[in-house]
């Protein structure tokens, strides 16, 4: 959700900039009214005489609409900045946020190319013991499937997680992680269904070995190749799915994830 102020400053300097007459109190407050936000005509008077306060705009003399200054011109378009990253981040929670499985299909693809790269920082960055625990991980996923059990769903995320950690790369673990984990749990489940449908589990366990095995030997290349490989059979196994149970997350779908 973009910030109030965020959206106040950029629309008080704008119009202060573009106008071609005098912006004061009364006018600041019908654009702010008109923009969905609502202040009393005394708030606005408030707010055009922190700008002035903060050196952003002036009033170069008496009686003389304000301008704004160069340090307002920069601080705009900071905040233009500042909103378009904010609408580039909603816009990727609603794509990892889909009900559709053809737009999940994009999104495997997405994460394939973000934890390749995920992978070869973290050969190169993680620590012993974040190695250690990732191999754990890994070989408790193949045990459980060596003895036949369905392994736990949070399993193979925890895994995808622990590697992303590993980087030491916030942007890209912040990345990573909205990808792993849509903001819509159906989809987790539906992709749960696909794996087992599509009886690819004991493959998952075996990349999941062969990337731990190679990060233990901090071999960059291999595990960029390994991971990307790895989601490669994922996206496989979704074009299978797609191909004979149509794109469309609908009631019975999801209640079949469920169980």
């Amino acid at each position: 959700m973009t910030s109030p102020n965020l959206e106040m400053e950029i629309l008080a300097l704008t119009l202060i900039r573009e106008s071609e007459r005098p912006v004061g109190s009364s006018r600041l407050a019908e654009a702010f009214n008109e923009s969905g936000i609502h202040v009393a005509e005394a708030t606005a008077g408030r707010f055009l005489r922190s700008l002035d306060k903060q050196g952003l705009t002036l009033i170069p003399r008496p009686k003389q609409g304000r301008v704004v200054t160069e340090l307002g011109e920069q601080r705009l378009e900071e905040l233009r900045a500042t909103l378009r990253a904010q609408e580039n981040g909603a816009n990727l929670v609603r794509a990892a946020s889909t009900n559709d499985l053809s737009e999940l299909l994009d999104i495997l693809v997405v994460r394939r190319a973000v934890e390749s790269e995920g992978a070869r920082l973290a050969a190169e960055n993680a620590s012993d013991e974040e190695l250690g625990e990732i191999a754990r991980q890994a070989a408790g996923h193949r045990d459980a499937v060596d003895a036949g059990a369905t392994p736990n769903r949070d399993s193979s995320t925890l895994f995808h997680r622990t590697v992303a950690a590993a980087t030491h790369n916030r942007i890209l673990e912040s990345m990573a992680h909205l990808l792993i984990e849509p903001a819509n749990p159906n989809l987790t489940s539906v992709l749960e269904e696909v794996s087992l449908n599509s009886q690819v589990v004991s493959e998952q366990a075996d990349d999941h070995a062969e990337l731990a095995a190679a990060l233990l030997r901090r071999d960059a290349d291999l595990a960029g190749h390994l991971m990307h490989q790895h989601i490669g059979h994922l996206i496989d196994a979704v074009r299978i799915y797609l191909e004979t149970s149509g794109s469309d997350l609908d009631g019975s779908t999801a209640a079949r994830a469920a169980h």
